[in-house]
């Protein structure tokens, strides 16, 4: 986030700004008081016109605090960015995110989501799409050379279910049959990345940071959503976009409008298909694979990195204060959820 910012800044599309790592800080043992203030106190000093939160599930933001940042001599513009796709029994909405967005002027998701209509219920009437992101200076960097993968088929993902058998997403129940098809297909010549899995395929846990290089283990990315809300994907899928290997992924509602009609990856219906269209990129030379890798990439790193997210809600929440022509939404051909 950092670096998007400093980025921006040096766009233009910001003066200045103060991150207020709060996490950090919880995890340090400052209270959600403390770290209220600290937002308020650089709000006042920045002469802040905008202030977003992102993903401030565990911080609860009073409305006390909502007041003291409304009656601020910049009037800032309040927005929140949600990076979950929260679903009913499966992940339900935390308590801090219902107290604070209908204090919000503008909130962002990364699907069209049936929580949506309880929070316009609440007042919530400003709703925009955002998707999941890359960081581009993460997962940015270039892990070429692929001229000689490891392994067929790559995929990361930890093995995970709920005690409650009905609370278990159905992209992780998806998750455990690709995974026993494609071991079953490949044997060692398919690498699962994460926890809870055993077998020859198996090849433990991947420190986030490490994403890309893992997939650059193989000549085909595999990956799927937890969720099949509209517009709904998780950021293991730009940021496997953005190792340059070619993406195999469940099949998104809404992928035309996102991706164009004909995306530089593709999208699979079922474990039949999948592994399709996995057999059908494998008989491609590797430097096919890397052409359409490479374009993927590409995507990934435009259109759904850190940094363009970014612009685009700084834009958003500054043009609701007025004086701002408002921007298009760049991911959906219209602006609300």
């Amino acid at each position: 986030m950092r670096r998007a910012v400093d980025a921006l800044m040096g766009e233009g599309v910001l003066e200045a700004a103060t991150i207020i790592p709060f996490l950090a800080l919880l995890s340090l043992g400052h209270s959600s008081d403390e770290v209220n203030t600290a937002t308020v106190d650089a709000a006042r000093t920045l002469d802040a016109t905008v202030i977003l939160w992102s993903h401030a599930e565990g911080l609860p933001v009073s409305k006390e605090v909502i007041a003291h940042l409304r009656r601020l001599p910049s009037r800032p513009t309040l927005g929140h960015r949600e990076g979950d796709a929260y679903c009913g029994w499966y992940k339900p909405l935390p308590t801090t995110q219902w107290e604070l967005f209908p204090q919000c002027d503008v909130l962002f998701f990364p699907a069209r989501l049936r929580v949506l209509k309880q929070l316009r219920r609440l007042g919530c009437g400003d709703i925009r799409y955002v998707p999941s992101v890359t960081d581009e200076y993460r997962f940015g960097v270039d892990v070429a050379p692929r001229r000689s993968p490891e392994f067929d088929v790559v995929t990361i993902g930890n093995r995970v279910s709920s005690r409650v058998p009905f609370r278990t997403m159905p992209g992780a129940r998806e998750r455990v049959r690709l995974v026993r098809r494609f071991s079953r297909e490949f044997g060692a010549r398919f690498a699962v990345f994460g926890e809870g899995w055993s077998g020859a395929s198996a090849h433990g846990g991947v420190p986030f940071e490490e994403q890309t290089r893992a997939y650059a283990r193989g000549r085909v990315v595999l990956a799927n959503a937890n969720l099949n809300a509209p517009y709904s994907f998780s950021n293991r899928l730009p940021i496997a976009m953005s190792s340059g290997v070619p993406v195999v992924h469940s099949a998104l509602r809404g992928s035309e409008l996102l991706f164009g009609e004909r995306p530089p990856l593709r999208f699979f219906r079922d474990e039949d298909h999948a592994l399709a269209t996995a057999k059908e990129l494998l008989s491609l030379s590797q430097r096919e694979l890397d052409a359409i890798g490479e374009i993927a990439r590409g995507l990934a790193l435009s259109r759904f990195s850190m940094r363009f997210a970014l612009r685009y809600m700084v834009q958003a929440l500054e043009s609701v204060r007025g004086g701002v022509v408002a921007p298009r939404n760049p991911w959906l051909p219209f602006e609300q959820l």
